[in-house]
């Protein structure tokens, strides 16, 4: 059984985040909550419930249009006060954080981006398996932000589901080289259900 262990023990801005250990290890899911932004609501959540459906694993889809690192953070706690808790969590943030922050340097970005994850996996907290969908552009000047995001990601060794290289390879992109096409949207799902397993 492969086990990862995540040691949290951060402060951001003030803010002091407690030592935790998130978990991403074999079994199955009693549910598995999925955070995320405009890449998941619409076709791309539908996309994702029928998915897991086809799965048999019951899924929350809780997204919006806009959402931030730390503002997904802020919503794990309501999620839960309003539906339960999940064995399992899928973060798939991180694109707008990337985008808003094109303009600045890349250290100041990835240690940025690193104090988000770290916040956000701390929040999720203990006894949790966890996964997270990297981000991916097409957009030239948005290439180098959204790579600093995913070289933060994967400093942190939560486990992470290879979106940019999904779309490295297979494609599928909407106008705005940042969202998708259907088609896009429906490889996407079958990638995340694929790492949850």
């Amino acid at each position: 059984m492969r086990r990862l262990v995540v040691a949290l023990s951060m402060a951001v801005a003030g803010l002091v985040v407690p030592s935790s250990r998130v978990l991403a290890e074999g079994g199955s899911c009693d549910r598995v909550t999925i955070v995320g932004d405009s890449l998941e609501t619409w076709i791309g959540g539908e996309a994702l419930r029928a998915r897991f459906a086809e799965a048999g694993v019951p899924v929350l889809v809780d997204a919006r249009v806009g959402r931030s690192v730390n503002a997904g953070r802020r919503r794990v706690a309501a999620i839960r006060a309003e539906h339960g808790d999940s064995s399992c969590w899928v973060v798939a943030l991180g694109t707008n954080d990337a985008w808003g922050a094109a303009g600045a340097g890349s250290g100041w970005r990835r240690t940025a981006f690193g104090w988000r994850v770290r916040a956000m996996l701390a929040e999720i907290g203990d006894g949790h398996r966890v996964w997270w969908v990297n981000v991916a552009t097409r957009r030239a000047g948005l290439a180098r932000s959204f790579a600093d995001f995913n070289a933060a990601l994967s400093a942190t060794e939560v486990p992470v589901v290879d979106h940019a290289g999904l779309m490295a390879v297979a494609g599928g992109w909407a106008g705005d080289g940042v969202h998708l096409s259907g088609s896009g949207y429906r490889r996407r799902a079958e990638l995340v259900a694929g790492a949850v397993g």
